[in-house]
Protein backbone atom coordinates (compact mmCIF):
# COMPACT_ATOMS: atom_id res chain seq x y z
CA UNK A 1 0.00 0.00 0.00
CA UNK A 2 1.81 3.33 -0.99
CA UNK A 3 0.70 6.68 0.33
CA UNK A 4 -0.50 9.50 -1.20
CA UNK A 5 1.42 12.69 -0.55
CA UNK A 6 -1.80 14.51 -0.80
CA UNK A 7 -3.36 12.81 1.82
CA UNK A 8 -0.22 12.87 4.17
CA UNK A 9 -0.37 17.00 3.95
CA UNK A 10 -3.62 16.78 4.64
CA UNK A 11 -3.56 14.86 7.72
CA UNK A 12 -0.53 16.55 8.99
CA UNK A 13 -3.10 20.21 8.20
CA UNK A 14 -5.87 17.91 9.90
CA UNK A 15 -3.47 17.19 13.01
CA UNK A 16 -2.01 21.06 13.18
CA UNK A 17 -5.32 22.78 13.44
CA UNK A 18 -6.61 20.67 16.28
CA UNK A 19 -2.99 21.05 18.09
CA UNK A 20 -3.41 24.86 17.36
CA UNK A 21 -7.62 24.87 18.42
CA UNK A 22 -5.76 23.10 22.16
CA UNK A 23 -3.66 25.94 22.14
CA UNK A 24 -6.12 28.59 21.69
CA UNK A 25 -8.52 26.69 24.40
CA UNK A 26 -6.04 26.89 26.64
CA UNK A 27 -4.84 30.08 26.46
CA UNK A 28 -8.26 30.98 26.30
CA UNK A 29 -8.79 29.36 30.09
CA UNK A 30 -5.64 31.01 31.70
CA UNK A 31 -6.51 34.31 30.29
CA UNK A 32 -10.48 33.58 31.58
CA UNK A 33 -8.84 32.63 34.97
CA UNK A 34 -6.13 35.22 35.42
CA UNK A 35 -8.80 38.07 34.77
CA UNK A 36 -11.50 36.72 37.59
CA UNK A 37 -8.41 36.44 39.96
CA UNK A 38 -10.25 39.17 41.78
CA UNK A 39 -12.73 36.96 42.55
CA UNK A 40 -12.77 35.87 46.62
CA UNK A 41 -11.84 32.40 47.20
CA UNK A 42 -14.94 29.71 48.18
CA UNK A 43 -13.81 28.36 52.13
CA UNK A 44 -12.01 25.02 51.47
CA UNK A 45 -12.78 22.35 52.74
CA UNK A 46 -10.40 18.87 53.86
CA UNK A 47 -11.15 15.31 54.48
CA UNK A 48 -14.53 15.57 54.66
CA UNK A 49 -16.56 12.31 53.45
CA UNK A 50 -19.82 12.66 52.35
CA UNK A 51 -22.24 11.31 55.15
CA UNK A 52 -25.45 9.55 54.88
CA UNK A 53 -27.45 12.78 54.58
CA UNK A 54 -25.28 13.11 50.77
CA UNK A 55 -26.66 13.61 46.93
CA UNK A 56 -24.33 12.51 44.74
CA UNK A 57 -24.14 14.62 41.42
CA UNK A 58 -22.31 15.82 39.00
CA UNK A 59 -20.57 19.36 39.54
CA UNK A 60 -21.46 20.97 36.22
CA UNK A 61 -19.75 24.22 36.60
CA UNK A 62 -20.08 27.81 38.01
CA UNK A 63 -21.18 30.64 36.39
CA UNK A 64 -21.79 34.35 37.18
CA UNK A 65 -25.76 34.93 38.05
CA UNK A 66 -27.86 34.78 35.65
CA UNK A 67 -25.22 34.34 32.78
CA UNK A 68 -24.74 30.74 31.90
CA UNK A 69 -22.47 31.05 29.78
CA UNK A 70 -19.89 33.69 31.76
CA UNK A 71 -18.02 30.17 33.48
CA UNK A 72 -16.12 30.92 36.44
CA UNK A 73 -12.50 29.47 36.12
CA UNK A 74 -10.83 30.72 38.74
CA UNK A 75 -9.92 28.47 41.60
CA UNK A 76 -10.62 25.30 39.97
CA UNK A 77 -14.35 26.42 40.09
CA UNK A 78 -14.50 25.91 36.68
CA UNK A 79 -13.37 22.30 36.68
CA UNK A 80 -16.13 19.72 35.85
CA UNK A 81 -16.94 16.26 37.45
CA UNK A 82 -18.04 13.81 39.83
CA UNK A 83 -19.45 15.11 43.14
CA UNK A 84 -21.57 14.88 46.72
CA UNK A 85 -23.68 17.41 48.08
CA UNK A 86 -23.65 17.35 52.05
CA UNK A 87 -24.82 19.61 54.76
CA UNK A 88 -22.65 20.02 57.91
CA UNK A 89 -24.28 22.50 60.45
CA UNK A 90 -24.79 25.57 58.24
CA UNK A 91 -23.09 24.76 55.17
CA UNK A 92 -23.91 23.14 51.80
CA UNK A 93 -20.95 20.91 51.12
CA UNK A 94 -19.69 20.83 47.41
CA UNK A 95 -17.10 17.35 47.66
CA UNK A 96 -15.43 17.38 44.80
CA UNK A 97 -13.04 13.88 44.56
CA UNK A 98 -10.03 15.24 42.60
CA UNK A 99 -10.65 18.63 42.85
CA UNK A 100 -11.09 21.40 45.57
CA UNK A 101 -14.32 20.58 48.13
CA UNK A 102 -15.58 24.13 49.32
CA UNK A 103 -18.29 24.92 51.91
CA UNK A 104 -21.37 27.66 50.67
CA UNK A 105 -22.33 28.97 54.48
CA UNK A 106 -25.82 29.21 54.18
CA UNK A 107 -25.91 32.93 54.90
CA UNK A 108 -24.97 32.92 51.51
CA UNK A 109 -27.23 30.80 49.86
CA UNK A 110 -29.63 32.57 47.48
CA UNK A 111 -32.38 29.91 46.19
CA UNK A 112 -32.74 26.76 44.06
CA UNK A 113 -33.75 26.21 40.72
CA UNK A 114 -34.23 24.00 37.87
CA UNK A 115 -32.76 24.99 34.30
CA UNK A 116 -32.10 23.28 31.20
CA UNK A 117 -28.37 24.04 31.67
CA UNK A 118 -25.33 25.96 32.36
CA UNK A 119 -21.78 26.44 31.76
CA UNK A 120 -22.01 25.18 28.14
CA UNK A 121 -23.82 22.39 29.25
CA UNK A 122 -27.31 20.97 28.53
CA UNK A 123 -28.75 18.15 30.20
CA UNK A 124 -31.32 15.28 29.50
CA UNK A 125 -34.78 16.80 29.03
CA UNK A 126 -35.92 14.60 32.12
CA UNK A 127 -33.23 15.85 34.59
CA UNK A 128 -32.03 19.23 33.91
CA UNK A 129 -29.41 20.67 35.84
CA UNK A 130 -30.59 21.95 39.42
CA UNK A 131 -28.71 25.49 40.08
CA UNK A 132 -27.67 26.42 43.54
CA UNK A 133 -27.52 31.00 43.26
CA UNK A 134 -25.31 31.67 45.55
CA UNK A 135 -22.72 35.33 46.62
CA UNK A 136 -18.93 34.55 47.04
CA UNK A 137 -17.47 38.01 48.39
CA UNK A 138 -19.46 40.24 46.08
CA UNK A 139 -20.16 38.58 43.20
CA UNK A 140 -23.51 36.28 42.45
CA UNK A 141 -23.08 33.10 41.25
CA UNK A 142 -24.82 29.88 39.89
CA UNK A 143 -23.54 26.52 40.71
CA UNK A 144 -24.92 23.88 38.44
CA UNK A 145 -25.46 20.33 39.57
CA UNK A 146 -26.71 17.20 37.63
CA UNK A 147 -28.59 14.64 39.48
CA UNK A 148 -27.85 11.34 38.55
CA UNK A 149 -32.06 10.46 38.25
CA UNK A 150 -34.97 12.50 39.03
CA UNK A 151 -35.01 11.09 42.59
CA UNK A 152 -31.62 13.24 42.78
CA UNK A 153 -33.03 16.48 41.50
CA UNK A 154 -35.65 16.42 44.14
CA UNK A 155 -32.50 15.40 47.09
CA UNK A 156 -30.64 18.32 45.95
CA UNK A 157 -33.60 20.88 45.69
CA UNK A 158 -34.37 19.58 49.46
CA UNK A 159 -31.16 19.85 50.89
CA UNK A 160 -30.68 23.55 50.16
CA UNK A 161 -33.72 24.14 50.78
CA UNK A 162 -33.70 22.87 54.25
CA UNK A 163 -30.68 24.87 54.82
CA UNK A 164 -32.00 27.97 53.18
CA UNK A 165 -35.36 27.82 55.68
CA UNK A 166 -32.93 27.87 58.63
CA UNK A 167 -32.06 31.27 57.98
CA UNK A 168 -35.40 32.21 57.72
CA UNK A 169 -35.55 33.58 54.38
Amino acid sequence: MTTNPDEVGAGLLVLGLVMLAWVAMGWGWRRRTRSQSRLAEPRWVHGVVAGADHVECGYVGTTTAGDWLDRITAHGLGLRGPAALARDGADLLVLRPGAGSFAIPRDDLLGVRREAGIANRLAPRHLGVVVVTWCLGDRRLDTGFQPRDTAGREQIEQLVRRLDQEVGR
